[in-house]
């Protein structure tokens, strides 16, 4: 459990520094984001192997910032 809080609270670091880095249109946000999403998915696959409801949110809602991530990545590629 120790390991999951672990990989949760690195999760959301990254992910208050990817808000942060595209709200102000930073070069630097889609490789950023890009590294969220990686995280993000380990944290919802360790996560969702836990039977407490709050790791079962927890492995939901870095799904959808995988999804969101990527979007952004994809966009940011496409407009380059």
């Amino acid at each position: 459990m120790a390991d999951c809080g672990r990989m949760c609270l690195d999760c959301a670091a990254l992910c208050r520094l990817c808000v942060v880095l595209m709200s102000r249109g930073s070069a630097f946000a889609p490789r950023i984001c890009e590294l969220c999403a990686e995280i993000c998915e380990q944290c919802a696959s360790m996560c969702s192997s836990c039977d407490s409801e709050r790791c079962q949110q927890c492995a939901a809602v870095c799904r959808k910032c995988v999804e969101e991530c990527r979007k952004f990545v994809t966009s940011a590629v496409t407009a380059a």
